[in-house]
């Protein structure tokens, strides 16, 4: 104890002891829990943060087909899917207040004759969607 209060003080440059008990006003610690509390105190925080990563949008190329028109002329077909849980706005409140940004697609590499070579395709919804109610 004496260890640690000698490195806060030099971390924070303060006198003030740190505590190692619950303080009243909140329901977690103060500081770090002792030892022998740890594991229990962190336990699940892993398998909550695996899940909020596997959560999270991912916007996927689903769909590729190529025509060929003529000698130099092709037409590409593209499709996009979010396959991760959560659409691309992640909440509600991002996609009422314009926070996000839309989905900007582009095809680079090629002249474009028919279309634009870069073009916003808005926003794309998650399975979670399926389910509960979200706004397209």
């Amino acid at each position: 104890m004496q260890r640690l209060a000698r490195r806060f003080r030099r971390t924070f440059g303060t006198s003030v002891r740190p505590t190692t008990r619950r303080s009243p006003r909140c329901t977690g610690w103060t500081t770090s829990p002792p030892d022998h509390l740890l594991a229990a105190e962190v336990d699940g925080h892993g398998a909550f943060a695996v899940v909020e990563a596997l959560s999270a949008p991912c916007i996927e190329i689903k769909h590729t087909a190529v025509e060929q028109l003529g000698p130099v002329t092709w037409r590409v077909d593209v499709g996009l899917a979010n396959t991760g849980w959560l659409p691309a706005y992640v909440t509600e409140k991002a996609n009422n207040d314009s926070i996000v940004r839309p989905i900007l697609v582009e095809l680079d590499g090629a002249d474009v004759i028919g279309g634009v070579a870069r073009q916003e395709v808005g926003q794309l919804v998650g399975p979670v969607c399926d389910y509960f109610w979200c706004s397209d």
